[in-house]
């Protein structure tokens, strides 16, 4: 967290996936969408994920300070 008088130029952005179905956290991260295709079978997308977006300075990493909605193996720098 910034504290007054602590440099801008110290920070660094960090990101991962957030999506609201867990199990679509390796997964598309576009809208869900059910396709019927031409066999009759139903594929579904994953969706409602998105890109959360985090700033850490000094030391910290961005790992250690990445939200447990973050999907596994998706926090990045």
């Amino acid at each position: 967290m910034y504290e007054p008088g602590q440099s801008i130029a110290e920070a660094r952005i960090c990101s991962c996936n957030d999506c609201v179905d867990r199990s679509c956290c390796s997964g598309d991260r576009e809208a869900e969408t059910h396709v019927e295709a031409e066999l009759g079978m139903t594929l579904a997308a994953c969706g409602r994920c998105v890109r959360h977006v985090w700033t850490v300075r000094g030391s910290d990493s961005c790992e250690s300070l990445a939200g447990p909605e973050c999907c596994p193996g998706t926090v990045s720098d």
